[in-house]
C-alpha cells in the first residue's frame, strides 16, 4: 500500500531513508542531505537488480521524493508488491520542501 505524507510532516522526521527519483542533473542541482538518487527511469527498468537493492532490503519505511510528487507516486506504484517496506510519497516534493524553508544541498 502506498502512503502519502505532507512536506510539513516529513520535515519533522529525523534519520529517514529517502530515495529521490529525479534525474541525476536535478539531484545534483538541489537535493535533500542523505537522500539516495535513483531516477524513476532506472527504477522502472531494473532497480531491484541494481546495486541499490540493499536500499530496499535494509528495513524501515522508504520515503520517495521528486520535484513535485508525481514521479515519486509512479515510483511507489512501480515498487509496490516488490518490496516489503512501507512506501511513503512526500507530497509536493523538493519544491515544496524548498518553499517551506527546509535545508537542502
Amino acid at each position: 500500500m502506498v502512503q502519502y505524507m505532507s512536506v510539513e510532516a516529513f520535515a519533522l522526521l529525523k534519520d529517514v531513508r529517502v530515495i529521490d527519483v529525479r534525474t541525476p542533473a536535478e539531484f545534483e542541482d538541489q537535493c535533500l542531505a542523505g537522500s539516495i538518487n535513483l531516477p524513476l527511469s532506472v527504477l522502472e527498468e531494473s532497480a531491484l537488480e541494481q546495486p541499490h537493492c540493499e536500499t530496499f532490503n535494509s528495513g524501515g519505511t522508504i520515503y520517495l521524493l521528486c520535484g513535485t510528487g508525481m514521479r515519486a507516486e509512479k515510483a511507489a506504484h512501480a515498487l509496490h508488491g516488490q518490496v516489503s517496506q512501507p512506501l511513503v510519497v512526500v507530497k509536493g516534493g523538493i519544491k515544496a520542501l524548498d518553499a517551506l524553508g527546509h535545508p537542502l544541498q
